[in-house]
């Protein structure tokens, strides 16, 4: 029986084996960026990314295993970069193992909602992509948010 910290837990399997987090890890720099990271279920919370963006996190990672009817990655990730200015990395498994199929659909999503990567989920990729160092918004959020009216909730 394995135990491994995770900040968000998604039904009773997970729960069987693992203990919920209690904190969201401060982004790293490197060269000049701020990279956080998240992990599978983390990106269908939107205080998740939000917190990353208030730290400063520019670039946020998030390796997954997606199941097949889960279409995270096609309206939750272009949301959380566009409302956060961030360029979100969503790494998803790809196949069938145990009877699970993996969607795939790894992505790289600018702070436009663009796909930087759009890989499919008929198989198996390796993508690379350049990150620009800026991006050009329409809207910027992040100023305008008033988390101490969430904290009273």
């Amino acid at each position: 029986w394995y135990q491994r910290r995770v900040r968000d837990l998604f039904g009773k399997q997970e729960k069987k084996y693992f203990i919920a987090g209690e904190e969201i890890l401060s982004p790293v720099t490197f060269d000049g960026r701020r990279i956080g990271l998240g992990i599978c279920y983390d990106i269908e919370f939107p205080e998740f990314a939000r917190t990353h963006a208030l730290k400063g996190t520019n670039i946020l990672i998030i390796p997954t295993c997606n199941f097949d009817s889960n279409l995270a990655n096609v309206f939750l990730v272009p949301a959380r970069a566009i409302e956060n200015n961030m360029v979100v990395a969503y790494v998803n498994r790809i196949g069938t193992e145990n009877r699970v199929t993996y969607n795939g659909y790894s992505s790289v999503v600018d702070p436009n909602g663009n796909f930087l990567i759009n890989l499919n989920h008929l198989k198996s990729e390796l993508a690379f992509c350049v990150i620009p160092s800026s991006f050009r918004v329409p809207c910027y959020y992040l100023p305008d948010t008033r988390p101490q009216l969430y904290a009273k909730y």
